[in-house]
């Protein structure tokens, strides 16, 4: 099936994840995000920026920070400058482009942003993917990299089960993947972790 129709079915219901995992403000994983990109004239990429929930929102936050958001689909990236639109924002913009080519130069970004991705694509992708991110980063730059992370109370456990069961082969998996050992054999070394409401963020410098 053709990515392009798939993304076009998807998009209009995108943003219900965020307001159904992420709604709680205070353990959101976007409040986490904003914890480690201080106010500074910086530049960050948030790659597979579906419909710009992240990039919007650091760029919301942090007016002298350069953000830019890029993802292959059209459609995504539709809502995303409808939203930029509406907001008036002028230190966000977004790309198409694909996370496996990215068209920038190496040592571009300050900050590059891997948010909920990794777990949705096969091993040799998301390699060429995080590849990509390091190579676009600063020496002294800053890898975010948030990811499901199973909850423990009972209740969040029976909230999280849908997102179990729609998530493609080999999810359980990569829950239980020991994050620090994954991202050593990229020359990455994982700083800080945060847990947030069935989420994890990863803070990572080039080694």
């Amino acid at each position: 099936m053709n990515n392009q129709l798939v993304y076009r079915g998807i998009a209009k219901f995108y943003d219900v994840l965020e307001h159904t995992y992420f709604r709680n403000k205070v353990r959101s994983p976007r409040t986490a995000v904003m914890k480690f990109i201080k106010e500074s004239d910086q530049t960050v990429l948030d790659i597979c920026t579906g419909t710009g929930a992240n990039a919007l929102e650091i760029a919301r936050c942090r007016e002298i920070t350069q953000v830019y958001g890029i993802d292959r689909s059209k459609n995504m990236l539709l809502m995303a400058n409808e939203k930029r639109s509406i907001e008036k924002l002028h230190n966000v913009d977004f790309k198409e482009m694909d996370a496996t080519n990215i068209k920038f130069k190496d040592g571009t970004f300050d900050v590059a942003l891997l948010s909920l991705v990794l777990h949705e694509t096969l091993t040799e992708l998301a390699s060429k993917i995080i590849k990509e991110a390091k190579r676009v980063l600063k020496d002294s730059g800053m890898l975010i990299v948030v990811e499901w992370e199973q909850p423990k109370s009972l209740f969040q456990r029976i909230c999280f089960l849908p997102i179990r069961l729609c998530e493609p082969q080999g999810f359980h998996e990569f829950l239980h993947r020991d994050m620090y050992e994954y991202f050593e054999q990229y020359g990455l070394q994982v700083l800080d972790k945060v847990s947030c409401n069935y989420s994890k963020v990863l803070v990572i410098k080039k080694r």
